[in-house]
């Protein structure tokens, strides 16, 4: 008896993009890349491989990579 579920066995390669804008209260640049800290812990511990620029209006881009391979 199926249960219409197909599982197919295998690893999937993604990408996907996202685009974040916002306002914070921080004051200083390095407050703002503190409030990415979280969301950068959840990807490492998940296993994701991520790249990340952050654009602070008024200061030079800032990026961040996993050391993934």
């Amino acid at each position: 008896m199926s249960d219409g579920k197909r599982q197919v066995p295998g690893n999937y390669r993604l990408t996907a993009y996202m685009k974040l804008k916002g306002q914070t209260t921080a004051r200083k640049e390095e407050e703002i890349l503190e409030e990415f800290d979280g969301f950068v812990q959840s990807l490492r511990g998940v296993g994701v491989d991520y790249n990340i620029i952050v654009m602070v209006q008024g200061s030079a881009p800032r990026q961040f990579h996993s050391n993934m391979t």
